[in-house]
């Protein structure tokens, strides 16, 4: 029926009913109006969003839609038209799209499906848009870094157009070429660039825009704006877009005109060098001729010695000179090892320096003896390592026993001289040696005798030492008895005063014994090197004081003023060897005591080459002097020694912490009987004496000896000017170090000790000697001085009595029977007990070098026979504390640590000072130290009034220039 060809148009069916004609006109009408609108939008949608995903599926919907709306618009036609043909095509077209449609849109439903929720797709863009942000803002950071290296490289940096135009410059490129940033910008690289160098970098330029390479790097010349040569390392890469196209050149210059001129200076001298080698070569094969013709021909062995890979060594040969000193053939010992050709022991000798050489890889030189050809030969060798080609050893031993040959000129240099010529190689490396000795056969055997001589001089010195030590004991120890028991009766009150006069003459001739036995023993150890100088510090006053006293008495005796005159700046402490200065000056004085009739003797002290008053007491000089009136200056003598020497660097504004350095002389002046001329050049010789001398038949003319030898130990030159008939003046000056008070043990003058002081604690004390006489002596003087002794024969009773009765000090005789004194008192000190107690040893050895040994055993002090009782009881206090009555004014022992003052009797220690602050007992101590007087007044008037006896015992001490007893009591806080 849809084929009939009769069937109508839609129209016939609505021509009856107009109104639904028109209803289905509109309706199509505007149903195609819509299709045809909805594609034409979605063709410009897809168009202006071609990233839009599925823009095809929107192509065939526009398509379909297109079609529907063409179906519609036919239907209105086919109303008055029947063209069911063209109707029916379209209607298929639409369907073919329909189909075409829905088949592509099924398998896309997946991937729609997929696609993200618009809330999704939201926050994905916002998150590509801050992608993008932070991109743009790394963009402009690195932009950023990029201008601040750009700008502020240390070397140039240029960007630069293809063609060839600078775009940017730093300002490190400005330095380079000279030219400012405007000026480059209006230039092209190749206006500055030196024309040899263009072509290059342009190939390279066109090679890097090509891309056939990425960078390249070159060195080329640039002109400076000032017309010289710059030489500049250019490193170029390149800059493309995103599509690939060139757009700027990256260059990097580095200037390298100063490493270019080097190179070139470099160039010239490895020609010099050349020049040079070629030069030298010739001139060593010259040399190496003028050498092998040495090694034939010198007057000295050579031989030469291959180093084997295995350790072993083998002859090369040996030059004429060695076969006829050695006796041996080079033809056959070549090729042969030590031990295949010499003897054992000789071999064995050789082998050892070899090896030594080759371990040292460095010259040696060494002397040995060989039994060569049945002779004992003698050698220097020099042995020198070769490292060209095989490793050898040139050596050049020298024959000791060959006699020189020489004119005398090489005879006056025998054995002292050697010559070597030394050439290396042109690689530094040692090349060859050769050496010449001279013959030193003679002072081979000089050697030998004096070894020979000196062997047996040692044992006769050590016999005669030891001859020494064993007289000076044998001597001294029966005087220690004599003039010990002389001390020991002197204090018997019952004695009558022409007994005491009989004593004293007994005490003097001992004394004199002893000084006979001093100078000959001192004399001896001059004589054999061994006396040596043992500095001390002390107050040079005090000497001069005591020495005054000690020859005022002979003097006084033959009515002769005796003068001391010490300059006001001589120091009052110093360190020097005191008993060495005192021997001295007591041998001067007291030689010119004796041999002056009439007249006067002075003693002149003073600092400097001069310096000092001449006698008549200037420059605040103090002199002793005639008469009764004189002996007030004498008191004014002792009053200026006992100035503290804090007090005296106040007043001179000297300073003595510093270990200052001067020199003081000493001139001792008489009017005696003068020295002959023809004398004068032999007074300093030992048992020498002048016929003045000789017929007052006294002393053994040892005393000037010994004071000149002394003099010259200490670091000065003793001299003597003299006329015959008019005196004789003998100076001498010493280097000294200036002392410090407080280094200073204070000295009593001249009080005698009578007994121990009130309230003592009784101390118990171990007398150990062998001999009957002087143990017996040491006990009495101890226990008439109030100590409780006991006695011990030899060393082991002594170590039996310590451990029963524990004493408080041990004086320990160093030679005994059974068990000497070094044994004893090492086995004491061995004991934790032993320790605490104090041992003195008693020696009558004349050495001063025995002390260090006796100390070493573990004594801690060192009295020598004969001793004073003086000497013995100030060691007792300086170890004990002890505290003693004396003769005058009951004084106490000056090593008490308390102090009687003249204030009620005030007993003034360093507890005492406890009432004050540390700080205010550290402030005393430094006004003390540096002598301010004042500034003490300042202090104690701080003391409370409970404590008044204690401000008024400081003010006595300040008053009376004690001040060193302060600096004593308060060295406790002295680094508070």
């Amino acid at each position: 029926m849809v084929l009939a060809a009769f069937f109508l148009p839609h129209g016939h069916c609505y021509l009856w009913k107009p109104g639904l004609l028109g209803l289905h006109l509109i309706s199509d009408g505007l149903t195609a109006l819509a299709y045809y609108s909805i594609p034409l939008m979605l063709l410009y949608f897809v168009y202006q969003r071609r990233d839009i995903p599925f823009n095809r599926i929107f192509q065939l919907f526009s398509v379909f839609i297109f079609a529907c709306g063409t179906t519609h618009v036919l239907e209105i036609w086919t109303l008055w038209h029947p063209s069911y043909w063209l109707s029916g095509s379209i209607k298929a077209v639409t369907a073919v799209v329909s189909i075409y449609t829905a088949i592509s849109l099924f398998p896309l439903i997946p991937q729609a499906l997929a696609l993200p929720s618009l809330e999704t797709a939201n926050q994905r863009l916002e998150q590509e848009v801050k992608q993008r942000q932070q991109t743009e803002e790394t963009l402009r950071e690195s932009e950023q870094c990029f201008r601040l290296a750009f700008n502020d490289a240390s070397i140039g940096m240029a960007l630069v157009s293809p063609d060839g135009h600078f775009l940017e410059v730093n300002k490190a490129l400005c330095r380079i070429v000279g030219y400012s940033e405007e000026e480059l910008l209006g230039k092209t690289f190749q206006e500055i660039t030196h024309p040899d160098d263009l072509q290059t970098d342009l190939d390279y330029v066109h090679q890097v825009l090509a891309g056939e390479i990425l960078t390249y790097q070159m060195e080329k010349r640039y002109f400076h704006c000032l017309g010289h040569i710059v030489w500049i390392l250019l490193s170029v890469s390149l800059v493309r877009d995103e599509h690939n196209e060139p757009l700027y050149f990256i260059a990097q210059i580095q200037e390298i005109t100063q490493r270019k001129h080097a190179e070139q200076l470099l160039k010239d001298y490895n020609r010099t060098l050349e020049a040079r080698v070629a030069e030298r070569t010739k001139e060593l094969q010259q040399k190496e001729q003028f050498l092998r013709g040495i090694y034939e021909g010198v007057e000295a062995a050579i031989f030469v010695v291959d180093v084997l890979e295995d350790g072993e060594f083998r002859f090369v040969g040996f030059n004429l000179t060695h076969e006829r000193m050695s006796g041996l053939r080079s033809s056959e010992l070549r090729g042969k090892t030590p031990k295949e050709s010499l003897s054992p022991e000789v071999a064995q000798a050789v082998l050892e320096k070899y090896r030594a050489c080759v371990v040292a890889q460095e010259r040696i030189s060494y002397e040995e003896g060989l039994l060569l050809q049945g002779k004992e030969t003698w050698w220097i060798t020099n042995l020198t390592p070769l490292w060209e080609g095989n490793t050898k050893l040139l050596g050049n031993p020298v024959d000791k026993d060959k006699e020189d040959k020489g004119d005398k000129g090489d005879k006056e240099n025998k054995g002292d001289k050697k010559q070597s010529l030394s050439e290396t190689s042109s690689n530094s490396r040692i090349y060859r040696l050769i050496g010449t000795s001279f013959n030193i056969t003679d002072r081979k055997q000089v050697e030998i005798a004096l070894e020979e001589a000196l062997k047996a001089a040692d044992a006769a010195n050590r016999a005669k030492s030891q001859f020494i030590a064993n007289m000076s004991h044998e001597l001294r120890t029966p005087l220690n008895a004599v003039l010990g028991f002389t001390q020991l009766l002197s204090r018997d009150t019952s004695l009558t005063s022409h007994q005491h006069e009989q004593l004293g003459i007994i005490n003097r001739s001992g004394e004199h014994l002893l000084g006979l036995i001093n100078d000959i023993l001192e004399m001896s150890k001059i004589e054999a090197g061994i006396s040596q100088l043992h500095p001390n510090q002390f107050n040079l006053y005090l000497l001069l004081k005591t020495l005054e006293d000690m020859l005022q008495i002979k003097a006084e005796a033959k009515d002769l003023p005796l003068v001391f005159n010490v300059a006001a700046d001589v120091p009052q402490y110093i360190e020097a060897d005191e008993s060495k200065l005192r021997q001295v000056l007591v041998n001067l004085l007291g030689n010119a005591v004796k041999f002056t009739v009439e007249g006067r003797v002075s003693l002149r002290v003073g600092v400097g080459e001069d310096g000092g008053a001449e006698g008549d007491g200037e420059a605040g000089g103090v002199e002793g002097a005639e008469g009764d009136g004189e002996m007030g200056k004498t008191r004014e003598i002792q009053r200026k020694f006992l100035i503290p020497d804090s007090q005296r660097t106040k007043d001179k504004g000297q300073r003595t912490k510093d270990k200052q350095q001067t020199t003081i002389f000493f001139e001792v002046e008489d009017t005696g009987y003068g020295i002959a001329a023809d004398e004068l050049e032999h007074i300093f010789e030992a048992f020498v004496q002048t016929d003045i001398g000789r017929q007052s038949q006294q002393g053994t003319g040892l005393g000037l000896a010994i004071s000149q030898r002394f003099v010259e130990l200490m670091g000065g030159k003793l001299t003597v000017n003299s006329t015959l008939g008019q005196g004789t003046t003998f100076r001498f000056k010493l280097p000294v170090t200036l002392a410090q008070t407080t280094g200073i043990a204070q000295q009593h003058l001249s009080a005698r000790i009578i007994s121990l002081a009130p309230t003592q604690t009784v101390y118990r004390i171990l007398v150990v000697e062998d001999r009957w006489e002087s143990r017996y002596l040491l006990v009495k003087l101890l226990e008439k001085i109030g100590f409780e002794v006991m006695e011990a024969a030899n060393g082991k009773e002594a170590v039996d009595c310590w451990e029963d009765y524990s004493p408080h000090l041990i004086f320990m005789d160093m030679r005994m029977p059974v068990l000497d004194g070094y044994q004893a008192t090492r086995q004491i000190k061995a004991h934790l007990q032993g320790q605490a107690v104090v041992i003195i040893a008693l020696t009558a050895s004349a050495f001063e070098e025995e002390r260090g040994i006796i100390m070493a055993a573990g004594c801690d002090d060192f009295i020598r026979k004969p001793f004073r009782e003086t000497v013995l009881l100030e060691k007792i206090a300086k170890h004990l504390g002890v505290q003693y009555l004396y003769e005058e004014n009951n004084q106490q022992s000056p090593h008490s640590d308390q102090l009687t003052t003249n204030s009620n009797n005030y007993q003034f220690s360093a507890e005492n000072l406890l009432v004050m602050s540390i700080e205010w007992r550290s402030q005393l101590h430094r006004a003390a130290l540096i002598g301010d007087s004042d500034e003490i007044l300042v202090l104690i008037e701080q003391i409370p009034e409970p404590d008044a006896e204690l401000k008024f015992a400081i003010a006595d001490l300040v008053d009376n220039f004690q001040l060193e007893v302060i600096i004593d009591l308060t060295k406790a806080w002295a680094n508070e």
